[in-house]
């Protein structure tokens, strides 16, 4: 994975800042000139940064007041990261899953770039078929970035789901969702008892956490089996 551009730093180092505490709703950042100088960056690099984390809701701007940090807005999306035990029992069903694989790799380029760490780095990955009344509606591959959940692999996962145990462990600071219309592979079929080629519904899921990328799942469902449901008023 490519070395991350100076204005990434920037960014990151921003958000890193926020999720441990250390800048909170309503503080001051230093000025543009202030930060270019402190972290040895130019000013339009420190200036870049600013303006994206300000697009993406992280900083609020005033043109003779400065940058302070945005207070945290309710979000929704048509997409719940409710775990999915919950879904299961508001629907009055019985939740089951079965642990499919629980282990260590090596993260390869297009995983390390999701991850946001080098190419190799070693990450943890498990794999789970959620079922509702014995039958499978969803098959989680997650991997997670060891540097924000060091204990995962520790965590007994016939007691509590992956989603579950990363919101109360590890509470997220921001989600990233996109859904996708597929054809199940031999291997996502017979764990999802379908037909291969069967049509699915998948979602891409990426957490952060402290100020990092803490996990990137991928969530198959079953098309005849699952669908997304939303309700709002434009406003």
């Amino acid at each position: 994975m490519a070395p991350r551009s100076r204005y990434q730093q920037v960014k990151d180092l921003v958000r890193e800042r926020i999720a441990s505490g250390e800048l909170v709703e309503g503080d001051a950042l230093p000025s543009e000139e202030e930060l270019a100088a402190t972290l040895g960056f130019s000013r339009l690099t420190v200036h870049r940064a600013l303006r994206e984390l300000t697009v993406e809701g992280v900083l609020v701007r005033f043109r003779r007041r400065g940058t302070f940090v945005a207070p945290l807005a309710p979000r929704s999306s048509a997409v719940t990261v409710e775990p999915i035990e919950r879904q299961v029992a508001r629907r009055g069903h019985r939740h089951g899953a079965r642990l499919v694989g629980l282990g260590a790799t090596k993260a390869d380029a297009g995983l390390a770039e999701r991850l946001q760490v080098r190419r190799g780095t070693r990450v943890f990955r498990s794999r789970l078929v959620h079922l509702e009344d014995g039958v499978p509606i969803q098959l989680e591959d997650r991997f997670v970035n060891p540097r924000v959940v060091p204990d995962y692999l520790d965590v007994d996962f016939s007691a509590v789901t992956p989603a579950r145990y990363l919101q109360e462990h590890y509470p997220l600071r921001e989600v990233e969702h996109v859904i996708l219309a597929e054809a199940a592979d031999a291997d996502s079929a017979s764990l999802l008892d379908v037909p291969a080629g069967s049509p699915c519904l998948t979602i891409l899921r990426r957490t952060w956490s402290n100020g990092r990328v803490a996990t990137c799942a991928r969530l198959v469902h079953p098309g005849a089996r699952f669908s997304l449901v939303d309700r709002f008023r434009p406003g």
